[in-house]
């Protein structure tokens, strides 16, 4: 991969990608522009999702210059069927709360408020059926920020303070059991957590807005199919494209 040298802004929205496997490079075709992305600079996910569905709209993170694809997720406003895949964390590290700072926010209907900084970490779910997953185990990554509520008391970590109610349906929804579970007291909850919820693979139900990002989290109905359950083989082709 070739060094590349640009501003920190970089590209965000809708595209249509295609995948053209005799050149091994994707096309993008964002408003009235296009770029040409070498494989090796997209997700190895979204390689594998155009292998089945050559040519599909997805909302796409690029660099500034328009040479690398950093995340591509689904187009926005519907629901999909999702399981945790990790926490966001640098590479190297393990994941951590974030202080995200507050301040005036303004609503769509031009209501104005005022936002406490609060700690958070982010959620990355992984699509597992539906035209945005290639299979089980690769699909496009949705995002979920979550309040870090989590308050130590002689009988584990308590749920309180703000973003309690947000923290907790997450929770509930990504397989934690209130009623047998006890959350260790930790500095940084995060580790043991990601790593209890991925093992538990419960899937959930993501309903995007319009622009893209969460607007509910919940179980997944009984009786939906599981990763484990999929029939979909899994993408044996250009396994270099990267992770």
């Amino acid at each position: 991969m070739a060094i590349k040298v640009g501003s920190s802004q970089g590209k965000r929205g809708i595209a249509e990608v295609s995948f053209n496997k005799q050149k091994k490079q994707l096309s993008v075709q964002m408003d009235d522009e296009r770029y040409n992305i070498l494989m090796e600079d997209a997700p190895k996910y979204l390689i594998n999702i155009l292998m089945v569905n050559p040519s599909m709209p997805f909302r796409i993170n690029m660099n500034s210059d328009g040479t690398q694809i950093f995340s591509a997720g689904p187009k926005g406003r519907s629901s999909y069927f999702a399981v945790l895949d990790h926490f966001a964390a640098k590479e190297g590290e393990q994941p951590s709360p974030k202080m995200v700072p507050g301040g005036p926010r303004q609503k769509k209907d031009g209501k104005s408020w005022v936002a406490p900084d609060q700690l958070q970490f982010t959620a990355v779910f992984r699509v597992v059926v539906g035209p945005y997953a290639a299979s089980a185990t690769s699909g496009c990554e949705i995002a979920y920020n979550v309040p870090y509520a989590f308050k130590p008391t002689p009988e584990g970590m308590q749920i309180a303070g703000t973003g309690s109610k947000k923290c907790s349906e997450f929770l509930m929804a990504a397989g934690m059991d209130f009623v047998n579970d006890t959350i260790p007291v930790q500095e940084n909850i995060l580790p043991w957590l990601e790593k209890t919820l991925k093992e538990r693979e419960f899937v959930v139900v993501l309903s995007l807005n319009e622009d893209g990002y969460v607007d509910t989290i919940a179980p997944a109905p009984e009786g939906t199919i599981r990763p484990q359950d999929t029939i979909m083989e899994e993408p044996t082709e250009f396994e270099e494209g990267k992770a």
